[in-house]
């Protein structure tokens, strides 16, 4: 009808719209049911497919020498990093309906897995953000009673979506030295990486032994990481998006006019100047031809 010139694109489109809500029946319903969204909402069928979701967005990027997937038989394992068990950050910049209390942990998940037998010790380390080594001395010593340590790193939630820019891409803060530390112990490590947007890894790629990237995985990621990491789902993700081996390597020019960057204090999402926020005074005018009749 659009081709033929009986309709119009826009009547097109408000007509799919309108169709989707009768299917819906949001003319007869048009209100928000309470007691029907507490049932449905998070009901065990959107938890298997969270859970579902979160395994195949996994990727492996590296395993060397098959230390993956570990043995649940294993003496003990050190689970560490700032993002280990970190309840908000699974769930992204926009998580809509999602709640840090419905979130399963990499360290609640892994221990999942295990029996009583298995000794799991667990330390932060550091946070993702800033320059504090205080929590590395703790790491060190729980990666050396281990025989295997997780080191869960990356970015917090807040550092990616909308207005979050980052001058650079190698891991926030400390987190790297972290890794060092830890590597230094001889400790077979596996890192788990949790981001937002590709990652200069450059000396983890030449180091440590196995690296799954998982992105934010929504509620269920702590027991979709520990399916990947104990064997029970093979990892088919694939990388979306290429990640440079130094921030050189990416394209970035300095003379691009600011847009989001950088925020202001009290407006964040507002792209300044580009949009006239800064001004006080916008004056527009329109001309409109008239037709005579």
């Amino acid at each position: 009808l659009v081709r033929e010139g009986r309709i119009s694109e826009e009547t097109n489109g408000v007509r799919r719209i309108i169709k989707i809500k009768l299917r819906l029946g949001l003319f007869e319903r048009p209100y928000v049911d309470p007691e029907r969204a507490k049932r449905i909402i998070k009901c065990k069928e959107h938890v298997e497919a969270s859970l579902e979701a979160a395994r195949k967005s996994i990727v492996l990027l590296k395993n060397e020498g098959n230390i993956l997937p570990l043995n649940r038989d294993i003496d003990s394992i050190a689970v560490i990093g700032p993002l280990a068990n970190d309840r908000e950050t699974p769930l992204g910049p926009w998580s809509c309906l999602g709640s840090p209390e419905d979130v399963v942990t990499v360290l609640e998940g892994i221990k999942s897995k295990l029996s009583r037998n298995t000794r799991v010790l667990y330390a932060k380390g550091c946070d993702v953000e800033g320059t504090s080594k205080e929590g590395f001395r703790e790491a060190v010593e729980i990666a050396r009673q281990s025989k295997v340590a997780i080191v869960v790193v990356g970015e917090s939630r807040d550092m990616s979506g909308e207005a979050a820019c980052r001058a650079y891409l190698d891991l926030p803060g400390v987190q790297e030295d972290l890794l060092k530390e830890i590597y230094a112990t001889g400790v077979p490590i596996i890192m788990v990486l949790m981001n937002g947007r590709p990652l200069s890894i450059s000396w983890a790629k030449e180091h440590i032994p196995a690296i799954i990237e998982t992105w934010f995985l929504g509620i269920q990621a702590g027991y979709a990481i520990a399916d990947v990491i104990f064997g029970d789902y093979n990892p088919g993700g694939k990388l979306p998006v290429t990640f440079p081996h130094t921030v050189g390597q990416v394209p970035i020019y300095y003379n691009h006019k600011n847009a989001g960057r950088p925020p202001l204090p009290d407006v964040k999402w507002a792209s300044k100047y580009l949009d006239a926020h800064l001004y006080t005074t916008i004056s527009i005018r329109a001309w409109t031809k008239l037709h005579e009749v």
